[in-house]
């Protein structure tokens, strides 16, 4: 519950509207936004490795938008999927509403950073 705490608080509470439009086009933003995340759960563990692994995790997954990558990905391995190149991918399962896509890429982000995290504070929290 600790740990789900305080990525919530991280992710949502301690996020600007700046950081989260400009995380994606600029590393400053991203940066600021990663060491906010990574600020709560210095209430959890004081273990820098642990603080490490998830605050860089942070900034690479929200920097790059991996999520959406690790979509394109999940569709290319299911079969005749359509997706030929990154390009062309909309997300999701294709032919949904727009907020299904948008809501199925919040799940996968916040499942992405909360098994890092887990396994981050399991090794070393």
């Amino acid at each position: 519950m600790e740990q789900i705490s305080a990525h919530l608080a991280g992710d949502y509470l301690l996020q600007s509207r700046w950081m989260a439009t400009e995380k994606v086009n600029r590393w400053w933003p991203a940066i600021l936004h990663a060491f906010t995340y990574t600020l709560p759960f210095g209430l959890i563990t004081t273990d820098a490795r642990a603080l490490a692994v998830i605050g860089v995790t942070h900034l690479l997954i929200d920097r790059y938008r991996l999520v959406k990558r690790i979509m394109w990905l999940r569709d290319r391995l299911a079969p005749r999927s359509g997706w030929s190149n990154w390009e062309s991918f909309k997300g999701g399962y294709g032919g949904e509403p727009e907020y299904l896509y948008f809501w199925l890429m919040v799940i996968i982000d916040n499942t992405t950073h909360i098994l890092i995290n887990y396994i981050a504070l399991a090794n070393w929290g």
